[in-house]
């Protein structure tokens, strides 16, 4: 069926004058590391071509492994912000503390929140490791030692949110804009409303979601089971909010206070 698949989306791109490359296409079988030894790597026939799978390929600049896990992708991530947070050390002392903000936003949590919504229920080591890059970060802006306790700093100075709110923030965001026409249909289709009634008031009404039956810890990572989960945790008040501005601010305050214990 996926030769098949891309055997039409060659012949369609020859009729329009293009080209399907086979030197740059990839293609991964997806299984769990336990699973993986115990079938033969397929192969893909493209044109004339013949592709082996990979066990990990690149996607909007997403490094995706066969085994569903992050690490390739986390590493690259740590790799490239503490390369600029050196480089922020460097000429701290030339920079004001807004301005050393500013660039640590730009540089380094801009790359921290690429795509972070893929980093939902990922184990707790991943998480720590990006969590240390927002922490060296703080350490650089505000002069600290390295072993120096930040999290004062990072809750009182620079209002940041942990790595796992910032993840759940993306993700209660994508369901927001889901709910509200805001997100292409593509993601819209993957939430649906619950309809059910609880103690005479309909869900809808309290803006619940279906969560998706699933049996294994990847389908938790899943936007349809991912997304509906955040959304359910939330408040009331937070859900109901009118308009997208709106919503991502009374979210973030809700957030900030459930990372620091403030509710």
């Amino acid at each position: 069926r996926l030769e098949s698949c891309t055997e039409n989306i060659h012949k369609w791109l020859a009729s329009n004058r293009l080209k399907l490359n086979p030197d740059k296409t990839e293609f991964m079988w997806c299984s769990s590391a336990r699973r993986s030894g115990t079938f033969h790597q397929p192969v893909l026939s493209v044109g004339q071509s013949v592709i082996t799978s990979t066990t990990a390929v690149r996607n909007l600049g997403v490094m995706l492994r066969s085994d569903l896990s992050m690490d390739d992708q986390i590493s690259a991530v740590v790799r490239s912000c503490y390369y600029n947070i050196r480089q922020l050390r460097a000429i701290r002392s030339s920079l004001t503390r807004e301005a050393l903000c500013d660039a640590a936003y730009a540089l380094i949590l801009s790359r921290l929140d690429y795509c972070n919504a893929l980093y939902v229920n990922l184990p707790a080591t991943s998480v720590h490791r990006l969590q240390m890059i927002i922490n060296t970060a703080a350490r650089v802006i505000s002069g600290r030692s390295r072993f120096s306790h930040i999290t004062d700093f990072i809750k009182d100075d620079l209002h940041w949110l942990p790595v796992l709110q910032r993840v759940q923030f993306k993700i209660a965001t994508m369901a927001y804009k889901s709910q509200h026409k805001l997100a292409p249909n593509y993601i819209a289709e993957l939430i649906t409303p619950s309809q059910t009634q609880r103690q005479g008031q309909r869900s809808s009404s309290r803006s619940t979601m279906v969560v998706p039956r699933h049996r294994n810890k990847y389908a938790e990572r899943a936007f349809a089971v991912a997304g509906p989960s955040v959304w359910n945790s939330l408040p009331q008040d937070v859900c109901q909010a009118p308009t997208l501005t709106t919503f991502r601010k009374h979210l973030k305050t809700y957030l900030f206070d459930t990372a620091y214990n403030r509710i």
